[in-house]
């Protein structure tokens, strides 16, 4: 297996899924455990919120799995990196101020990036 030697390893955020949520569930259980807030006296109630809808949030509502964000491929590298972010500057500047030196400049700078 070749691998690269420069391989970074970020791991993605997990979100929720709105969109699948059973917010009935959510609702009921909201109610039954947070109904009952107004009527005690909680010395930190914010805390206890805070801490009570997440409870609530983790048990009913699904979330996105954790992922990888590591680039497996054997040519995607910081020389990559940087030919491609001279590359967009090139384009920029030929789209911002079309005189010939930047059109050329972009024609050797895109060959570079290939």
């Amino acid at each position: 297996m070749i691998t690269s030697a420069n391989r970074s390893c970020e791991v993605s955020n997990r979100t929720w899924k709105l969109g699948k949520a059973d917010w009935s569930t959510f609702t009921d259980r909201a109610s039954q455990e947070l109904g009952h807030l107004v009527t005690e006296d909680h010395e930190d109630a914010v805390e206890y919120f805070v801490n009570a809808l997440g409870n609530i949030a983790h048990a009913t509502l699904p979330r996105s799995r954790l992922r990888n964000k590591t680039n497996n491929t054997l040519w995607y590298n910081e020389e990559y990196n940087a030919a491609s972010r001279n590359r967009r500057k090139a384009l920029l500047k030929v789209k911002t101020s079309t005189y010939s030196v930047n059109t050329e400049n972009y024609c050797i700078v895109w060959a570079k990036a290939r």
